[in-house]
């Protein structure tokens, strides 16, 4: 995979449709989307974006009173919290996903 988009949100609109966006905020990224399954696309994308995804993060975790982003991410499914780096890579990558999804089909 190539990334050649500057931003996050750029590389999401980029490659999924509203369609596929409504699904994620209805549904939740794990169900399996393209680019977003297995963990060397995640951790890929993770490691482009991780200032901007860890900025977002930080940001949603303020505004949901957590003290910092681990406080917050500790909230997170806890079935499948992470155990290593590329897990927590993934499961950023995802949250990301989805608040985007959620972002981007509010303007609608």
């Amino acid at each position: 995979m190539i990334i050649r988009s500057k931003t996050f949100k750029q590389w999401f609109k980029a490659n999924f449709t509203k369609e596929e966006m409504r699904d994620m905020v209805n549904h939740g990224v794990d169900g399996g989307f393209h680019l977003l399954t297995y963990y060397s696309d995640t951790v890929k994308i993770y490691e482009t974006f991780k200032m901007e995804i860890h900025d977002a993060l930080q940001d949603d975790a303020e505004s949901y009173g957590y003290s910092n982003v681990h406080e917050f991410m500790a909230t997170f499914n806890k079935d499948h919290a992470p155990g290593n780096y590329t897990q927590s890579a993934n499961q950023m990558t995802w949250y990301m996903a989805e608040r985007t999804a959620r972002e981007l089909t509010d303007e609608d």
